[in-house]
């Protein structure tokens, strides 16, 4: 069994907690108003996403790559959220949104080619497009002016693809061709639905 774990850390949001003050009475010009403990909005996040892996191919798929180990790409997601402000330090959420959460392995060896009657590298490329809707329930607490904020991770593939190929360099593999096994498609057997955590810091 293959759980992927996926931990996203927040570099950009554009969202409103507000903690703080909730259910307070302010006093402006002799008026009361009353704060209300609910707040929706739109969400956009920015991050870095990591992979760890210990796989040479995807099941069904033809490749002579040795082993993948691990990948890195620049992520996204936007969408939609609530949240219910229990106290002034204390409240919960709940995001629905889309991901971006692809990856490019890359992994080299050295190999003897018959063709250049030598020794050449061959290079294994695999890029990944992720695409998934994920459902996030949150806790978050407000320290002073920082506010801090984890929870559970949801996820729901709804495009999972991939494109591989494998070159060498010098030589040929068949006397004619740098690159071979060179396919693309929808990743095979991908799972139903992807657990994760998810957790953010802020600061006011």
């Amino acid at each position: 069994m293959r759980v992927l774990i996926v931990i996203i850390w927040y570099c950009l949001c554009i969202s409103d907690f507000p903690l703080l003050g909730q259910n307070a009475r302010a006093p402006i010009r002799d008026e009361q108003f009353i704060i209300s403990p609910y707040s929706f909005g739109i969400h956009a996040l920015g991050g870095f996403n990591i992979h760890t892996a210990s796989f040479s191919r995807f099941k069904g798929i033809p490749s002579c790559c040795p082993e993948y180990t691990h990948a890195s790409s620049i992520g996204s997601t936007i969408g939609l959220m609530g949240s219910y402000a229990l106290n002034q330090e204390l409240g919960s959420a709940l995001r629905a949104s889309f991901n971006g959460l692809g990856g490019d392995f890359t992994s080299e060896e050295l190999q003897y080619v018959m063709s250049q009657q030598g020794f050449a590298t061959i290079t294994h490329s695999l890029e990944t497009s992720l695409g998934i809707l994920s459902f996030e329930p949150q806790v978050m607490m407000s320290i002073g002016r920082t506010r801090l904020s984890a929870g559970g991770w949801l996820g729901i593939p709804l495009s999972m693809q991939f494109a591989q190929r494998e070159t060498v360099f010098p030589g040929t593999f068949d006397g004619l061709n740098r690159i071979r096994n060179e396919l693309s498609g929808n990743i095979p057997f991908t799972p139903s639905l992807i657990l994760g955590v998810s957790g953010g810091l802020s600061q006011e």
